[in-house]
């Protein structure tokens, strides 16, 4: 059990050791710049998505007001739209709503 505890322990110390990190950095720059670059690319998805979601959060609250807005619009609109208030509203032209009915006027043929 002894045995196998530095072996592991060399097998870690290798990653850390600078000729090993140079081997790799300089002898094959590729991969350590694919992974910075997929760093850089996961820190800018970060970021779009965060501000999706700011302006998602925006419109949200935005599209409540509107609704509010349209809720309290389509309620006037009632409102005024009442014959008893078209009725009070004419009085003041001193016009007088019809008692009677309409009927229809027939012409006669010739």
């Amino acid at each position: 059990m002894s045995t196998e505890t530095p072996n592991n322990f060399s097998r870690v110390l290798r990653y850390f050791n600078t000729q090993y990190l140079f081997d790799i950095v300089i002898k094959k720059p590729l991969y350590p710049l694919f992974l910075v670059l997929l760093a850089l690319m996961y820190i800018g998805y970060g970021y779009i998505a965060e501000n999706t979601v700011r302006s998602l959060s925006a419109e949200g609250a935005e599209l409540k007001e509107l609704k509010a807005k349209y809720t309290t619009s389509f309620t006037e609109l009632e409102k005024v739209k009442r014959q008893s208030n078209i009725a009070d509203n004419i009085n003041a032209f001193g016009l007088i709503e019809s008692v009677t009915p309409p009927y229809k006027i027939v012409v006669p043929k010739k």
